[in-house]
């Protein structure tokens, strides 16, 4: 009966559907029914699964880790290029009001100039100035 338990649990163990602690308590327990040669092999049989299920545990983590890093990278950089979209997108709107802001004071100065209301010498006065921001930026 015993060997039984034991192969069912070994069994139940490879399909990781059973804690190894549980299978070796088994084995424990065992110690007196089963025979030395056939304990010694339920032993050894366990003992190569648990390294393995060690190893696998590992390079599960590890892959996890891995996983982990490349996804958090690709996120920080979807989330870096959407700031600075917005930032370019906030500072062409700044650059853009200011021009304009520029270019409607010279088409002012022209009104005024063409009216009479300036003569051509102020009119260059104030203008000049702002050409030269306009063509800096």
């Amino acid at each position: 009966m015993a060997i039984e338990v034991l192969d069912y649990e070994i069994k139940l163990l490879k399909k990781d559907k059973l804690p190894d602690k549980l299978v070796i308590a088994t084995i424990i327990m065992s110690n007196k029914i089963v025979d030395k040669k056939l304990l010694k092999k339920f032993y050894e049989e366990v003992k190569n699964m648990l390294d393995i299920l060690e190893i696998a545990r590992e390079d599960g983590m590890k892959t996890g880790i891995q996983n982990g890093m490349e996804i958090g990278m690709q996120q920080g950089i979807q989330e870096g290029m959407q700031q600075g979209i917005q930032e370019g997108m906030e500072q062409g709107m700044q650059q853009g009001m200011e021009q304009g802001m520029e270019e409607g004071k010279i088409e002012t100065l022209e009104y005024l100039y063409r009216q009479g209301i300036l003569t051509l010498k102020q009119y260059n006065e104030m203008t000049e100035p702002l050409r030269k921001k306009l063509t800096i930026q």
